[in-house]
């Protein structure tokens, strides 16, 4: 059997909905009490509506008037006026309980709209009713966008709740208040309804629950003990959320794909949570103090303090637990999905980032060598030395590439200097072309040499490296008369050497240059146009 697409509330009737027998009894013992007020609160999904929809049938079954009035119904123009508003809140109250709007007759702008809003329920719909009034406040959370309504109308509840100590009809009515604890404004806790009544919590589902959930699916935990163990996973993953339960088992049973799957794609942008997780990526964004906090507690394995407001706030968008004074995140989800969204850049590349940015700047800096448009050899030791630096508290490879031009001494006196310039030219624009210009860097380091920084690359890619640009320096064919100026071939080559190091703190940089060097004399004393690895 598969379900309808979780998210929606689950229907009386459906077999899918999950008892949290002790939440269910206490519930349904409150409504029953005169003047009560229950509070249901709980991040998205997690069932507040299904429970709502259950407390609309118990009270039925006792013969109470129920009203259910959904505040995300109420149109922007409706929330633009606290009058308006109250109006639009009371004729809904009467059209529910089959009773012609009066509202004229209560409503009088010398008192305002909340004394007119108190005088029409006490009045009228208290007065004409004769059984308890079971009155659900759903998707109250909706009301704090609109924080001038916001900050009337919740003190308002809370008068009209406390009305029932000295006058008989408002024990009539039954508040039920429903609300996502996503969102959050500074209320006066002394004057809204959120520290009286009831307080419900919705509690995460337990392993027992999470099997008996996989057995409407279809799903057998008895015969197969291994997969009991991989619904403990499951649990593990998503915290018991309700509704990444419903999903999982949704999905594993639609599109037949095993939880071994579910499970590993969960924490991705591409998983079944993508839609879930995105919008609590995008709240978190909303307040910068409030990420920050949150980037504590997943890079922690254990427990940490926070400030008591983080806290309170994590706790509300369902992203921590709160264990005494410390807390920790809700779920193996989040710490894994947050982790790979709000990690920081890696700092050796950030600054690697920013001393590329240094490149731009060349002209200004005297850096920049002019016939190649290359870094010069000033800005190279310049360069290396700070990535030196980062590198070695990061315990990555750094290599170096010096390249000579064979005979250019000679190349450059037989054809002349702008020949030699043109030549130069053309080396340059390969060297540009084969290396990764984003974290490494080139540059003319001496008149017929050039140097190359390669940030974590180990010796085998540097060599690599260095062998194309050996033999795409080669195929560029600059052509020279090996016979009248006495030299080996008939065209430009190039002589390389290579020195790749992890650093340590105690080395200097100037050592790898070093060893480049004792590495490019070995290239020239086997001939010449070959590579050599210090």
């Amino acid at each position: 059997m598969v379900d309808e697409f979780p998210g929606s509330p689950v229907p009386l009737d459906s077999p899918f909905y999950i008892q949290r027998s002790q939440v269910e009894k206490l519930a349904y013992e409150e409504i029953t009490k005169p003047g009560s007020l229950l509070r249901i609160k709980a991040p998205r999904n997690t069932g507040k509506t299904s429970l709502m929809l259950r407390l609309i049938a118990q009270a039925k079954s006792k013969d109470y008037a129920p009203v259910i009035i959904n505040l995300k119904q109420a149109e922007a123009e409706i929330l633009a006026s606290l009058d308006k508003f109250l109006r639009w809140f009371c004729a809904n109250i009467s059209v529910q309980l089959g009773l012609p709007l009066k509202l004229d007759d209560y409503w009088d702008e010398d008192f305002g709209s909340k004394i007119s809003a108190t005088l029409y329920l006490q009045g009228y719909i208290l007065e004409q009713i004769n059984c308890p009034i079971l009155l659900c406040l759903n998707k109250v959370h909706h009301l704090f966008e609109y924080p001038k309504i916001a900050q009337e109308f919740l003190p308002l509840l809370r008068s009209w709740h406390e009305e029932g100590k000295h006058l008989e009809q408002w024990l009539k009515l039954r508040l039920v208040v429903i609300h996502s604890t996503e969102i959050y404004i500074p209320l006066n806790l002394n004057q809204s309804p959120f520290n009286v009544g009831l307080p419900l919590k919705l509690p995460p589902f337990t392993l027992e629950q999470v099997q008996d959930f996989a057995l409407k699916y279809g799903f057998s935990c008895e015969k197969e003990e291994q997969f009991k163990q991989k619904l403990a996973l499951l649990l593990e993953m998503v915290g018991g959320h309700p509704y990444l339960i419903h999903l999982a088992f949704y999905t594993m049973a639609k599109d037949n794909i095993s939880i071994e799957q579910v499970l590993r794609e969960a924490p991705t942008i591409s998983g079944i949570y993508q839609e879930h997780l995105r919008s609590l990526l995008d709240n978190l964004k909303k307040d910068s103090a409030l990420e920050t906090a949150f980037k504590k507690v997943i890079n922690h394995t254990d427990k940490i303090n926070l400030s008591a407001m983080s806290a309170y706030q994590l706790e509300n968008m369902g992203l921590i637990e709160i264990q005494g004074d410390k807390v920790q995140p809700r779920c193996m989800l989040y710490r894994l999905y947050f982790q790979n969204q709000l990690q920081e850049s890696n700092p050796l590349l950030q600054r690697l980032k920013e001393l590329e940015k240094e490149n731009q700047e060349l002209h200004r800096l005297c850096y920049l060598d002019d016939l190649t448009n290359l870094a010069n050899q000033r800005y190279f030791n310049h360069y290396l030395g700070k990535t030196y630096e980062l590198t070695a508290h990061q315990g990555a490879y750094l290599s170096v590439v010096l390249c000579d031009l064979d005979y250019f001494d000679i190349y450059n006196k037989y054809y002349g200097k702008v020949a030699g310039d043109e030549c130069l030219k053309k080396i340059a624009q390969t060297l540009i072309k084969l290396v990764d210009r984003s974290c490494d860097l080139v540059a003319r380091y001496g008149d017929d040499s050039f140097a190359i920084l390669l940030f974590e690359k180990p010796p085998m890619m540097a060599v690599h490296l260095a062998e194309k640009i050996r033999k795409n320096v080669e195929d560029l064919k600059v052509i020279q008369d090996p016979k009248r100026i006495g030299l080996p071939s008939s065209y430009v080559t190039i002589s390389i050497g290579v020195a790749s190091v992890i650093p340590q703190l105690k080395e200097q940089s100037q050592q790898l240059i070093e060893s480049a060097e004792k590495a490019l004399l070995k290239s020239k004393q086997k001939g010449k146009n070959t590579v050599s690895l210090a």
